[in-house]
């Protein structure tokens, strides 16, 4: 484990298995925000297969190993939480918000969510025509729409004007085996960032964040913070859920 220290409380270390993980200590509240970024995106899509990142975002919250749809939106939320998504052209980002006694619960929903996904045939045409009422909802709103054409006109030829959400034929051409490929290919410890901002306990000690190894769920020392894989970016204000940027 090799920690590095960037600033007065900013902390960036590297597991083992090649998951970076930054840390920021905000001493004076008495919540936890966390989040993993996975480097893929659509700038790393070919272009028959636009969108898929920006849909396997959405089918992660579908269900896992061990929790249904239910569970995933009810973990957080009901203990005051909140759990968010967006897929941006360079990442896919998955959040969380919780008091600080609930970050455990908060990392291991989602390790769940992005190492577990059920990633199932019967979910998919549910969730490709809720992708398709965001392509229309884009067409007409002019804001959004701009961006659009802006990416497109600048990078004819390139992925950067891809459009994140994709086309209708694109979407509509998407299989169950497409993003579980995607998934095997890109979900791994080498393309995750983790990040967790946060308070320390009264007496300086504080529960960090992990990677499990061989499948099981994220390991959680409790020996002090600062020594810890533990990582945290500096929070940021609220995005709406699945955001696109």
């Amino acid at each position: 484990m090799e920690t590095v220290r960037l600033d007065r409380e900013i902390h960036h270390t590297t597991a083992p298995n090649g998951v970076v993980v930054l840390s920021e200590r905000v001493a004076h509240v008495r919540s936890a925000a966390v989040g993993v970024w996975v480097r893929t995106a659509s700038v790393h899509e070919p272009r028959p297969k636009m969108g898929v990142s920006h849909l396997l975002e959405h089918m992660v919250f579908k269900g896992t190993e061990r929790r249904t749809a239910q569970q995933i939106a009810l973990e957080l939320e009901a203990r005051g939480g909140s759990l968010d998504a967006y897929t941006s052209r360079d990442s896919t980002a998955f959040q969380a918000r919780v008091l600080d006694a609930d970050l455990p619960r908060a990392v291991d929903v989602l390790t769940d969510l992005v190492r577990r996904p059920a990633l199932r045939d019967q979910d998919l045409s549910l969730e490709r025509n809720v992708v398709l009422e965001e392509i229309s909802t884009v067409e007409d709103t002019p804001d959004d729409l701009v961006f659009e054409l802006l990416a497109s006109t600048l990078w004819p030829e390139h992925s950067y004007g891809y459009s994140i959400l994709g086309t209708r034929d694109t979407v509509g051409a998407l299989s169950a085996d497409d993003l579980k490929r995607l998934h095997g290919q890109a979900y791994f410890p080498g393309k995750r960032t983790r990040g967790c901002w946060r308070s320390w306990g009264s007496n300086g000690g504080s529960r960090g964040t992990g990677e499990g190894g061989r499948g099981k769920g994220p390991r959680l020392p409790s020996r002090p913070f600062r020594p810890l894989s533990a990582g945290a970016l500096r929070a940021t204000p609220a995005t709406p859920r699945r955001r696109i940027s």
